[in-house]
């Protein structure tokens, strides 16, 4: 037996507001965030990503080869840039649906099953896939009729959280001391359509873990 004696401290962090909404009748604006932690830090990330919208569309199934998910009957090209996360379900309340996302990691055109990078194929048709900070580039959402009958038509929502519409500034320079609140400015500049919603996301923490903490944003243009 190994006994290797250690010591760690413990300690948390926040952000307030813990999500941002707002309303504009303007395509440009800006917003505070403050973070604080528990904890000495070395310092202090944070990036915006955004702003974007997902797409929701009615998509037909077919009975698919079951043991091919490249045999797919449904496959909608998405091409991400500067992404903090790639959403992807289905609903349908009958048959049996499986999802997989596509990475042309190669960038060769080709989609493949040695590119499969994310999957749900359980027994029902509600299917879900997110991949977290997804590198740039191509992808594809496969939608595969694993038992299907007839050519049931379902709900595919493909939601991208991408873009560089915006900017955090006021970040320290150095180490961040336990219990000093730090007050982040998000500004943001995108021509947008009256009467739609926006979103994004701001991720930050110590360099470390500079994704640990997420503030969901949702700005709804008036």
């Amino acid at each position: 037996a190994f006994h290797t004696p250690f010591s760690v401290t413990l300690g948390g962090a926040s952000v307030t507001p813990s999500a941002v909404d707002i309303d504009t009748a303007t395509n440009s604006g800006s917003f505070d965030v403050t973070f604080e932690s528990g904890l000495d830090l070395d310092g202090l990330s944070a990036e915006a990503f955004g702003l974007s919208q997902p797409s929701v569309t009615t998509e037909t199934a077919q009975q698919d080869d079951p043991n091919d998910p490249s045999s797919a009957s449904v496959k909608k090209n998405v091409t991400l840039t500067h992404a903090s996360r790639l959403s992807v379900t289905t609903a349908l309340d009958t048959d049996d649906l499986d999802l997989f996302v596509v990475y042309d990691a190669n960038n060769d055109g080709a989609f493949t099953n040695s590119e499969i990078v994310g999957s749900s194929a359980t027994g029902t048709s509600n299917e879900f896939v997110e991949l977290v900070r997804p590198a740039d580039g191509n992808y594809q959402v496969w939608v595969q009729g694993w038992a299907v009958a007839g050519t049931p038509s379902f709900e595919l929502t493909i939601d991208p959280i991408q873009g560089n519409d915006l900017t955090v500034t006021g970040l320290p320079t150095g180490p961040v001391p336990a219990g000093t609140p730090v007050t982040l400015t998000v500004s943001f500049s995108k021509t947008m359509t009256a009467g739609q919603d926006y979103f994004g996301e701001l991720k930050l923490g110590p360099p470390s873990a500079p994704t640990a903490l997420t503030v969901p944003i949702k700005i709804t243009r008036t």
